[in-house]
């Protein structure tokens, strides 16, 4: 199952296709979509377990680094430097719009 979403990224218009997890591999493949941008709550909870499960699922994973928090500055700062360690690349704003733009 999948889903169309559209989003503003830098006042340009994007559409964006969300794939449910069950089917991502499979479609993955067939697609050529090999990067997942990530933006979110809680850093230790929802952009974490996205950022891993992007990765399990053979995707690169980009956290959006203006884009997350958390509870307290210490717990934000200890998952962000596990997530860039072990699972993700951090990239700003800029950076990710930069990235897209080249290819």
């Amino acid at each position: 199952m999948s889903y169309r979403l559209g989003i503003d990224v830098g006042g340009t218009f994007t559409d964006v296709l969300l794939v449910d997890e069950r089917a991502g591999s499979t479609w993955r493949a067939r697609s050529g979509i090999d990067t997942a941008v990530i933006a979110g709550v809680s850093t230790s909870g929802c952009v974490r377990a996205s950022a891993t499960d992007a990765m399990q699922h053979g995707f690169r994973p980009i956290v959006v680094a203006e884009a997350y928090g958390d509870r307290t500055p210490a717990i934000h700062a200890a998952n962000i430097a596990d997530l860039q360690a072990k699972y993700a690349d951090i990239a700003t704003i800029e950076e990710v719009i930069a990235r897209f733009a080249e290819s």
